[in-house]
């Protein structure tokens, strides 16, 4: 959805599968997505640690977060694998 313009119905898709497996790391990596999407970096940095957080090892989020962190925003970042 969000990658069709749908920000507002990606944001609610993503609320209600967070509902459903809130300890899921893939739903709060594509919550940074967005938020880095609208703009909102320190929303975007609190949902990649928490992707972090549940799952240590993730590659992306820790990518992600690195590149909030550097200051390079989300201009740079890749569009997210929603396989």
């Amino acid at each position: 959805l969000a990658m069709m313009g749908d920000r507002d119905g990606a944001r609610a898709a993503l609320d209600q599968a967070l509902a459903l497996e809130p300890a899921t790391a893939a739903f709060q990596l594509l919550r940074g997505d967005l938020e880095v999407a609208a703009g909102r970096v320190d929303a975007a940095r609190q949902a990649f640690a928490a992707a972090l957080q549940l799952d240590p090892d993730n590659r992306e989020a820790a990518a992600r977060l690195r590149r909030l962190e550097a200051g390079e925003g989300g201009s740079r970042l890749p569009a997210p694998d929603v396989r």
